[in-house]
């Protein structure tokens, strides 16, 4: 009898014992929310990932990042035609209608988005309106092979990126209003690493489309993971990383980062400390006086963290790189404890002068 073919190239890997390695940074996604969940279920906060400074609002609306969630007032056909059998239109209604928006919005591009549905035949209904809907520009850019929209279900995105990505969980409570724990591949055994998989597909926003509360997926009921994660990332969404991901801040007191930051407050600058929802933090983050909301400049100190970095190149090098080029930081300043104690005011007239000059 021949072998059985394992689900993925990383199980037949894992199972062949080769030696594996940790990925160590992570720099695909320009809010670290997006990464925050899978870091902590999957990875053991072993990713580092970079903070972001405020381009937008934390939203679902165009130019806004990170993840939230819709609720639709739609239902899961479990009976009926086999045209819409295991389909929820008003969730394809819904995703069809803001990608459509997405669209006449950028008349001049193409929005990079793509649409991850938890089965196939929610998959097809969705692909099917879009082609229909008479829009030749969607059409076009649904055959294209750049960074135009996609629609796939969890099964096969695996390797796809985009900006936005929306999700159609498409399930819902049947009449007598409990909502069946079965959701397809997700409910079986290995379904949590294709739900990592899909929600790490955006570079910017994550917007879920759910007919049903968190609260209604009794997780406690099954031992299937896939679901049980399913309801910790719609809660995620649906109250905000930074209330449900502790960020893990030290609490031993940096008397460098203090010293600097109430210096730079007492010039009338708004300044938080220890920024980041992973290992890597940026010591101080700077906003002009009374925009907490708008951060300009990103500093990084010779404290421990960044002692504790292995090489050269991750102290020195690497986040400075990504921060301002891949993260969009317009400014990003160092101080060195040395310079610090040898003449501040020439610290404070840099780094003060690097706000204005910088904002957004």
């Amino acid at each position: 009898m021949p072998a059985r073919d394992k689900e993925s190239i990383l199980a037949e890997c894992k199972q062949a014992r080769v030696e594996s390695r940790w990925l160590s940074w992570h720099y695909r996604s320009q809010d670290e929310s997006l990464i925050a969940f899978s870091n902590r279920n999957y990875y053991e906060d072993r990713l580092t990932s970079f903070p972001a400074p405020a381009h937008g609002s934390v939203g679902s609306g165009i130019g806004d990042h990170g993840i939230t969630m819709r609720t639709v007032d739609g239902k899961f056909l479990r009976s009926g035609p086999s045209k819409t059998l295991r389909t929820n239109q008003a969730e394809a209604d819904a995703i069809v209608a803001e990608i459509r928006h997405r669209f006449s919005v950028d008349r001049a591009g193409t929005p990079s988005l793509g649409v991850v549905t938890f089965n196939a035949q929610q998959r097809t209904l969705i692909e099917s309106m879009l082609r229909d809907a008479g829009d030749e520009r969607i059409i076009d850019a649904l055959d294209a092979s750049s960074d135009g929209p996609f629609v796939k279900n969890l099964e096969n995105v695996q390797g796809d990126e985009r900006d936005t990505i929306l999700f159609s969980t498409a399930f819902s409570a049947i009449d007598k209003g409990v909502l069946p724990l079965n959701f397809g591949p997700l409910t079986n055994f290995g379904g949590e690493r294709r739900l990592n998989v899909a929600i790490a597909r955006a570079r910017r926003q994550v917007i879920l489309f759910s007919s049903f509360d968190p609260g209604d997926l009794r997780a406690e009921e099954t031992t299937s993971r896939g679901i049980k994660d399913l309801r910790a990332y719609l809660e995620l969404a649906q109250r905000g990383v930074e209330k449900v991901l502790s960020t893990n801040a030290s609490t031993t007191t940096d008397l460098h980062r203090e010293d600097v930051a109430e210096s730079l407050r007492a010039r009338g600058l708004d300044v938080r400390t220890n920024v980041g929802l992973s290992d890597f933090k940026i010591d101080l983050v700077v906003a002009p006086a009374g925009q907490p909301g708008s951060p300009t400049t990103a500093v990084l100190l010779d404290g421990p963290g960044w002692a504790h970095r292995g090489t050269g190149a991750d102290r020195d090098a690497l986040p400075v790189e990504v921060l301002g080029g891949l993260m969009h930081w317009p400014a990003v300043e160092r101080v060195w404890l040395p310079e610090w104690l040898s003449d501040r005011d020439v610290v404070f007239d840099r780094l003060t002068a690097a706000v204005p000059t910088a904002q957004v």
